[in-house]
């Protein structure tokens, strides 16, 4: 009955030959597959995601479940200790706080009983980035397509990311990248030609013109009124505009535009955030040559806004208002952490 079961369905429906994008029927098949009624008339995800979980589909619902869970915190773990013995050694109270925040965090645990798929965004950001220090550019690429689960969290990172890699010498990794995309998207236009349009109508607009959602416009306008939202807008621009004074070879390069382009996502929820624990990751190496205070300042501040911030708004502010748009704010605060942290590099060259 939670997130996870809805990702499963539609998927599984093609399995058992059902159209997830057909709204006249999409309603009445998920319920047979799972339970409960979606939110959506037709699938909640693009075909894409459809095609590239079907081996997950062909398990019972109760299997994959566990996989998805084990297998989602297990690779999210992994991945994330990488970086940060990459980007961060010899400070394991650093690592610790932040496998404590993986799993104990708010974003963690609604990541966790929701079935979302927070959990392998954080770990395949954490090997993208990996990757592309390592210049492997196939790996890089088939990484970055993971990202396309969610591609509204990446809207300015990815190009980002293009650049590192062109920069870096992983090139492949874009081709790779597109050549994955393509190939997914143009499966599935084949087995449900009708899904780009069922989609955007359905699901993906709708969506988007939710005023409950957890991005900083919709906080700051339920707050202060429409000049709320339009001051929101503002320092959505200024911190796209600092994002552009960093240098675009160096790690501060990655850690911005991780976390600026999560701040100006159209649509997020609060499990979403635990995305940020990666630039932050990265921006806590960045300030570790000048000092192992510096850099446990850095990633504590960052990870305790998502264990107790988090936390208090989700149960207090949410509960009251029937809307956690209010969480944006911790979001927020942990891009500027980021910022503040990678700010003194934004143009030196890298170490």
């Amino acid at each position: 009955s939670n997130d996870f079961s809805g990702i499963w369905a539609g998927p599984r429906a093609l399995v058992l030959g059902h159209d997830p994008y057909d709204p006249s029927t999409w309603r009445a098949t998920a319920v047979a597959l799972q339970g409960q009624v979606p939110q959506t008339a037709v699938y909640g995800y693009p075909g894409y995601v459809a095609i590239a979980l079907l081996p997950l589909a062909l398990l019972p619902l109760p299997a994959a479940a566990i996989v998805w869970a084990v297998g989602g915190i297990a690779l999210a773990a992994v991945a994330l200790g990488a970086l940060l013995r990459r980007v961060a050694p010899g400070l394991p109270v650093v690592h610790g706080l932040f496998g404590a925040t993986l799993l104990l965090s708010q974003p963690g645990f609604t990541s966790f009983y929701d079935g979302q798929w927070s959990f392998l965004l954080v770990a395949a950001a954490s090997g993208l980035v990996l990757a592309l220090r390592r210049g492997a550019g196939l790996t890089a690429g088939a990484l970055a397509a993971v990202l396309l689960a969610k591609p509204h969290l990446f809207l300015f990172a990815l190009p980002a990311l293009a650049r590192v890699a062109v920069g870096r010498g992983a090139g492949r990794a874009i081709a790779t990248f597109l050549a994955i995309a393509f190939a997914l998207v143009t499966v599935s236009v084949v087995v449900m030609p009708a899904w780009p349009e069922a989609f955007l109508a359905h699901s993906g607009t709708p969506r988007l013109a939710s005023s409950r959602v957890t991005t900083l416009p919709v906080a700051l306008g339920d707050l202060l009124g429409p000049l709320g939202g339009l001051f929101a807008l503002a320092l959505v621009v200024a911190a796209l505009v600092a994002a552009t004074r960093f240098r675009a070879d160096g790690d501060a390069y990655l850690a911005v535009w991780l976390a600026v382009s999560f701040l100006a996502a159209p649509y997020a929820w609060s499990y979403d955030q635990l995305v940020l624990l990666v630039p932050l990751a990265i921006a806590t190496g960045v300030v570790a040559p000048h000092g192992s205070r510096r850099a446990l300042v850095a990633a504590a501040t960052g990870c305790l806004l998502l264990l107790l911030g988090g936390l208090l708004l989700h149960g207090l502010a949410a509960e009251a208002r029937a809307s956690e748009s209010l969480n944006a704010f911790v979001g927020a605060a942990m891009v500027a952490v980021v910022l503040v942290a990678c700010w003194g590099e934004r143009r030196a060259r890298p170490r």
